[in-house]
């Protein structure tokens, strides 16, 4: 597939609710089988973006690229069942990961009747939800004929699962499709299901809809409800749609089943990213440390950063360094000894009023999209009279402070904030010579969440002269929104769902379709259970497996290759999360190679296993962007004298090292000694690649880190030429293990992933006619229509100023300068292309319009009025009359 863009004819919605703080990662497949997707006429499952499980023969699925589809496009697939029904799964893979993720799954259609349908009611037209694809488990949705006529929609789920079919909808009848007989061919249909992931097996949504897009009916809309999904669905990540016919012709009373498009929708709920938190670790001081005090003219000059002494900032606060002021200066401002994880900042004073504030302003990331805020606080019995507000700066320098929050005295509060469902904003004045400015009314209109360069609370205890009050801070947290990243799931993959030993490889269990294998027989390793869970195990020397012909296990290449062209500004990404096994001596050793490749054909032309010609990182170096991994000796930045992890970027030098670190820094020591223990932490691998608009020039970056998200090493090499695969139409990702692994190291894969992150859209300024059609939705959107009929059409509406919904309206009106003897025209509306033309004649009785030098309109006074034209009154002519018209071009 190479098509890119949504056409809104076929718009679909993806429904459901996002919690607070989470944000959807949209990813879209469209096919319409023409040839500028790279389709040719022929049998479908010739492509291998498709497969399924019937025989060609009789039962086919052919592709015309020219074929006439919905609305004049072009591009369909007819579908012939005479013998059994059929299907086509696209093996796009969709990653639905979390409950709350969705999947659309969508086909528009049409068909010839010939009879009724069966006896016991027959579906006409499936969409389905696999859990892999080779077509074992599923989710089915069917545009279903019943014998009486009515249309219906009917569910249902292979495995363990069940759907209620009594929640299956029907009405109308197939008048309603475009049947006036029982021979006769239908209107364009749609039928869209939608699924959306649950956390438990009873709480799974699936919603459908059947449209008719010939005369723009919604027919159909249904939420089924009594499923419960078994536990091949339940644990799996990754989904597959298809299109399928379900019942023979003769069965479902039908023949030319004709198919124009498919799309496949997902929105995935990516979790808020965490921008500042402050607590919750043990031994943040081991005793009280005073804030540093400053002269109080601003909130950064009370206290800045941390304490200078009796602050460890070994532990896990994120957020360390804060600033704020308080209105006195000898108040108790510390960060307070709690002991087990109750460190706090402290803030205390017995003035009859005392205001202090505390904020962060060094963000963990570079999002500044403020979304949740979550907070601990505890204050004194005797200064139930406190104000406890958050505050926020944007980047524009105006402070905010939200309403009072509810602070009970001598009670340990946690508040849950969603910012902007929960909180509403004061003008606000930080601490300032004493003194804090709140906003008597709220802000109108309220600010947005975007752009926020600092986050905190302030505080104010308003108890009498001489009773002490204190309000303290265990945690503070502020979470962003997530950045949209528009991506396309290349593939996806963990091991979870599989059996102790299976093998990854084509055709497995779980539908590793799509790879090729190295030697053509055997994978990249088998699923192996540890005390963590279930890893890809790829260890080929190990005794550890005996039994199983590690040695011949090699790699594997992902031939169905990317969901569409990679274009200027996108970017291929591979990240895996992953332990290795070093070899426990103080030898180099080349390890795994993870690779794009312009080459799809795994092993390279060699006719045998084990042999250097099986594509691997370096072996087609022009034609490769990658990484290898590698272990060193301590001579190559490693420690001494255990070495470390080197990472090598370039395909033509495969072995040299363009970043590295110790193994001592990820959990290896001591190699070469008994009994070591010589697997690294689990670390997570990212490598992109940028497509830069330099003609053959990429960006790309190497980042390794823990699973916690701490930086190991960051290596980035701009401009890194590659012409061919710049050039590419189809690109392949490659995983490769070189033939030297052959004592005790390896490598145990959690999960990978492969995408390719979108770069922005090109941005379509609106034209004034999109403005205009925006403010009358009535309108058709055809220039030529007169919707008030008027006899002005909607795009003269448009240009002389008129209400194209009201007929008494017809906008600017030509005038005549008696000074001048000029007649003006005038336009309303302008295009940066708009032509209009003056046509002129002196009889309307015979003869024709002469027409003048077109006339570009391309500006106006400021109030919007654009002059276009004067035509001359001439009285010295031979003619006494002259009839004049404008005319605008349409676009």
């Amino acid at each position: 597939m190479k098509m890119r863009k949504q056409l809104a004819l076929y718009a679909l919605t993806v429904v459901g609710l996002l919690a607070a703080g989470q944000a959807n990662a949209a990813t879209e497949a469209f096919v319409d089988f023409t040839g500028s997707e790279g389709y040719t006429n022929g049998p479908l499952l010739d492509d291998v973006i498709w497969q399924g499980n019937y025989d060609p023969t009789n039962n086919t699925a052919t592709v015309t690229t020219n074929g006439t589809g919905y609305s004049g496009n072009v591009g369909t697939v007819a579908m012939e069942s005479p013998s059994d029904w059929h299907l086509a799964v696209n093996n796009k893979e969709v990653t639905m990961a979390s409950a709350g993720a969705q999947m659309t799954v969508s086909t528009v259609f049409k068909f010839h009747s010939v009879a009724a349908a069966g006896a016991n009611n027959r579906d006409m037209m499936g969409v389905r939800f696999y859990d892999d694809a080779s077509g074992n488990t599923f989710v089915r949705v069917a545009y279903r004929r019943r014998t009486d006529g009515a249309l219906q929609l009917f569910a249902g789920l292979n495995g363990t699962g069940k759907i209620n079919p009594a929640t299956s909808a029907s009405s109308g009848s197939e008048a309603d499709i475009g049947l006036t007989s029982l021979i006769d061919e239908s209107d364009w249909l749609q039928l869209s299901a939608t699924l959306t992931k649950g956390s438990t097996a009873s709480d799974w949504g699936l919603e459908a809809t059947l449209s008719n897009l010939t005369t723009g009916s919604n027919l159909l809309s249904h939420t089924f409800v009594g499923m419960t999904v078994g536990s091949e669905l339940l644990d799996d990540n990754s989904f597959y749609g298809s299109f399928s016919t379900d019942y023979s012709d003769s069965k479902a009373g039908v023949t030319n089943r004709m198919i124009d498009r498919f799309e496949i929708q997902s929105n995935s709920i990516v979790p808020s990213e965490t921008i500042v938190e402050w607590g919750g670790a043990t031994n943040i001081v081991t005793a009280a440390a005073a804030l540093e005090m400053g002269s109080k003219n601003s909130y950064v000059d009370f206290f800045e950063s941390q304490p200078l002494s009796g602050y460890n900032l070994d532990n896990d606060v994120l957020s360390p360094k804060f600033n704020g002021n308080a209105t006195v200066y000898w108040a108790t401002r510390n960060v307070r000894d709690g002991g087990n994880g109750n460190d706090a900042i402290q803030f205390g004073n017995n003035s009859a009023l005392y205001e202090h504030m505390v904020v962060w302003n060094e963000f963990l990331g570079t999002n500044t999209a403020l979304s949740d805020l979550s907070m601990t606080m505890w204050e004194t019995g005797n200064a139930n009279t406190n104000d406890l507000r958050v505050v926020i700066q944007k980047g524009t320098g105006e402070w905010y402070a939200s309403q009072e929050l509810n602070l009970p005295g001598a009670t340990t509060t946690t508040f849950a904030l969603d910012v902007e469902a929960d909180l509403q904003w004061y003008k606000f004045s930080p601490i300032h010579n004493g003194k804090a400015v709140l906003g008597s009314t709220l802000v109108t209109p309220q600010p947005d969440m975007e752009d926020v360069a600092a986050v905190g609370y302030y505080n104010k205890k308003t108890a009498g002269a001489g009773t002490y009050g204190e309000t303290r801070c265990f945690f503070f947290q502020a979470k962003a929104k997530p950045a949209a990243v528009r991506s396309d799931i290349i593939f996806s993959r963990s091991f979870d769902n599989y059996n102790n030993g299976e093998r990854f490889q084509s055709g497995g269990n779980n539908g590793v379709n799509g790879w090729d294998e190295l030697n053509n027989e055997w994978g990249f390793g088998t699923a192996r259970t540890n005390a963590s869970g279930i890893y890809l195990v790829h260890r080929p020397a190990t005794t550890a497996y005996t039994g199983n012909r590690g040695y011949n296990w090699r790699g594997v290449m992902f031939t169905n290759g990317l969901p569409q062209t990679v274009e200027v500004g996108d970017a291929l990404e591979f990240s895996m999360s992953a332990k290795v096994f070093v070899r426990n001596a103080l030898a180099g050793l080349a390890m795994y190679d993870f690779y794009f490749s312009t080459n799809g054909v795994s092993r390279m032309g060699a006719a045998s296993p084990h042999v250097p010609s099986q594509q691997s990182f370096g072996t087609y170096p022009d034609g490769q962007l990658g990484f290898r991994v590698l272990q060193g000796s301590w001579i190559n930045d490693g420690a001494w004298p255990d070495g470390g992890l080197l990472i090598a970027m370039d395909p033509a030098a495969p072995s040299a090292s363009s970043g590295s670190v110790s193994l001592n820094d990820v959990g290896v020591t001591n190699l070469g000694a008994a009994g070591v223990d010589y697997e690294t932490d689990e670390l997570v691998y990212t490598y992109k690649a940028l497509k830069t608009t330099n003609a053959g020039v990429w960006d790309v970056s190497f980042v390794l880190a823990t699973t916690s998200g701490g930086i190991l090493k960051t290596i980035d090499q701009s401009n890194w030429t590659n012409e061919a695969l710049y050039n590419a139409t189809d690109i392949y990702f490659g995983m490769y293990g070189p033939s030297a692994l052959a004592a005790e190291e390896g490598l145990e894969i959690n999960n990978m992933n492969c995408r390719m992150i979108l770069g922005d859209e090109p941005v379509v300024p609106d034209t004034g006619w999109s403005l205009f059609l925006e403010a009358y939705p009535a309108l058709s959107g055809n220039p030529g229509d007169d919707f008030d009929n008027d006899a002005l059409t909607d795009w003269e509406e448009y240009v002389f100023g008129g209400i194209p919904t009201d007929g008494t309206n017809l906008g600017a009106q030509p005038m005549f300068d008696a000074d001048s003897g000029d007649y003006m025209f005038y336009t309303i509306n302008s295009e940066p292309t708009l032509v209009a033309k003056t046509l002129y004649r002196d009889n309307l009785v015979i003869g024709n319009w002469t027409t003048g030098m077109p006339v570009n309109v391309d500006g106006g006074t400021d109030d919007g009025t654009f002059f276009v034209n004067a035509v001359n009154f001439d009285t010295s002519s031979s003619t006494n009359q002259l009839f004049m018209k404008l005319e605008v071009v349409e676009p």
